[in-house]
Order: C-alpha cells, then structure tokens, then sequence
C-alpha cells in the first residue's frame, strides 16, 4: 500500500508531542471564531464540544432540504424513532461497508465527528419520494455480494449503499407500521444526491415485499452460492444471523433454534432464505447470479440489469478490485470453494445435504425458465 507519510515522518510526530498542543491550540482558536461568526456565540472551544455533546442526544428540527445537502443518515433509533446524519463535505470514502465509510468521512473531519445531529421521523414524511435506487442487491450470505458492491463502486454516477446499519434497523422496527417505513425509506434515499444500488444484509431478503412496494421499479439481484460453501464459511467465521439468537431484532417468521445443533440451526437459516427467494425469482425485475457466475456477471449481467454503463477506464478498475479480498482489499482473492465443498461432505448430515442441495439447485432451474 502507498502511503503518503514515511516512517521517518510519522516517528517525528511521535516524539514532538509538543507540536500537536501548539496545532490544537490554534485549531481551538479557529472553531471559536466559527462559533461566533456562525452561531453568535462566543464559547470556548471545549465549552462547544461539551454543549454539541449534549444537543446531539436531543431531536433537532433543520431544513430538511439543507439537512440533505451536507449530510448522511448514520444510524437510526428504534427507542426515539430518530435518524442520526453525518456531516459529508467530501465524497464518502471507499470501504467494504457503509458503515466503514461514515466512519473513515467522520475522521476526516473535525466537525463530522462532533456534530452528530438527530431528526424524528415526522422530519422525513413530507420529504421527496423520486426512486434514486438504481438496483437492489439481495443475497444468501458468503455468496460474492461484498465483491460485487465494491466492484459497482467504480461507476462515478452511483453511491453504493452496502449493508448500512441504519436501513436494516429501520426494517426491523416492529414499531413502526409498513406505510411509514415505505415513506422513510424513501425520503432517506433522497438524501445522497446520486442514484443509489443498495446492498442489503441477507437477512434484509425478508423484506423483499415491502421494499419493492417502496420502490416499484427498481431492478434486482439475488446472489446465490452452493450451499456448502456458505455454510462451511459460516463455520469459520459465523455472521450474527447464523446464531442463535443472534439478532436481537428478527424479522418477520425468522426461524427458531428450538433444540438444533448449531449446524441444523444454520441449514435451517439458509433454507429459509432460499425459501424466500424462491417465492420471486421469475418475477421479471429479478435476475439470479450465482457466485460461480462471478466476476464476469458484474459486468455482463448485474450491470447492465442496473442500468449502469461503465467506461473502458472504469470497466478496468472494477476488474482490478475484482483480485481482491472484498473485506480485505489488501490481499489477493484465492478462490477455495473446492475446500469448502470437501469440508460440507464431512460436516453436514446427508439429510441436511441433500435437502439444501435440491432446494439450490430449484433456485437455478427457475431462475433458468424465467430467462427462457
């Protein structure tokens, strides 16, 4: 990885820790002066951060179309049904995660990561309600969907929007009723100012229904892989929905873990969500990809399904993110489906084989009649 800054130089900032209280004491002069000539106030520079703290826990009622200018929605809260926004005077920087992103742009600058505003709902209910989403992501977990997020980022006139915490929150909220989350749902997509393909999380695909009354007609993918191979990675490593109990919001009929082994558990999860995606894969927005289609489907299929036209440039950057690790972008990509597969043979009952095999293998010959 290039670095901007030699070894040399970052030890130089170690050791002049006296440099950095002459560096702050300006930049708390520099805020100050903000703070009078935008806020009328003259306070001292910790005496601002203290009362942003505290305004930052209550409700606030801005300009919604200034609100959606400069900011993002970071987070939202089930208990004071509220959006948290980030402050974003540059483009979202790159990450796997949506999440990851705000994160890195709250970093970058110094107000981001003290000025956390939070709205009500009622804010977002008479805000605009255009469909900027250009395409949604399903998938069955551990199937490629990171990889083709990231590799999506290489189109300019788009903003990935992948597993964002705050929109899987909002689906969660038992709380709320459908006709209201549609209605936030789309106010907060408005608020990036490009066209947007969404990544959801796997357990999103539960909400499959209302986000497509949401929005009517926008395309969509599902990712699917054989089944061995998803399980054997939830082996190494389990995602939250793989455990039991793991969720502590679940959707709509999610499965119980009653008295299943943790393999039984997670092939219960995994037929569930094949189960789902059963029920809409010939409808026509709809197109299947399995992960053995990938890299390749991002351009020829996803793409195109999406709306998206890329540049010969753009095209060449997409393939070179495709030789990564989509979680560790630092690594090359070494494909270990064969290893997953011997490790399925071993671990899983035949029952349990069988039954995810037919059920993946019914996920394609549907997806295959609906092509035609």
């Amino acid at each position: 990885m290039d670095r901007m800054l030699t070894a040399k130089q970052y030890t130089n900032l170690i050791e002049r820790p006296e440099a950095w209280a002459l560096a702050e004491t300006k930049i708390s002069k520099i805020v100050e002066q903000i703070c009078k000539d935008i806020v009328g106030s003259e306070l001292s520079f910790n005496q601002l951060v203290s009362e942003l703290a505290a305004w930052n826990d209550e409700l606030s009622q801005p300009d919604i179309s200034s609100l959606k200018k400069y900011w993002l929605p970071d987070n939202y809260s089930a208990d004071k049904q509220s959006v948290r926004w980030c402050l974003a005077l540059d483009e979202l920087p790159f990450a796997p995660f949506y999440d990851e992103r705000i994160a890195k742009l709250r970093g970058q600058h110094i107000f981001a990561s003290i000025i956390k505003p939070q709205t009500p709902l009622s804010l977002l209910v008479d805000g605009e309600s255009d469909n900027p989403v250009s395409g949604f992501i399903f998938h069955l977990s551990r199937c490629g969907s990171t990889l083709v997020s990231n590799c999506l980022t290489a189109s300019p006139t788009h903003t990935v929007l992948s597993e964002a915490h705050f929109l899987t929150q909002l689906l969660l909220d038992n709380s709320l009723n459908d006709e209201l989350k549609i209605t936030v749902l789309q106010a907060l997509m408005c608020s990036f100012g490009k066209k947007l393909i969404v990544k959801l999380n796997a357990w999103d695909l539960a909400f499959y229904t209302l986000l497509m009354k949401a929005f009517p007609e926008t395309p969509v993918v599902i990712i699917i892989r054989e089944p061995g191979e998803i399980l054997v990675s939830h082996q190494k490593s389990a995602g939250i929905h793989m455990v039991p109990n793991g969720l502590t919001k679940v959707p709509p009929h999610w499965p119980e873990a009653s008295n299943d082994s943790l393999n039984e558990y997670q092939a219960k999860v995994l037929s569930h969500l094949m189960g789902i995606a059963k029920q809409y894969v010939q409808s026509s927005r709809v197109k299947i990809v399995d992960y053995a289609q990938l890299p390749m489907a991002i351009e020829n299929i996803i793409s195109p399904h999406f709306g998206i036209t890329l540049s010969a440039s753009e095209i060449v950057h997409m393939k070179q993110l495709a030789k990564v690790y989509s979680k560790n972008t630092e690594l090359q990509f070494k494909s270990d489906s064969k290893e997953k597969q011997q490790q399925f043979e071993q671990k899983f009952s035949a029952d349990l084989k069988l039954s995810l095999l037919e059920m993946y293998q019914g996920l394609g010959v549907l997806a295959k009649q609906a092509a035609g």
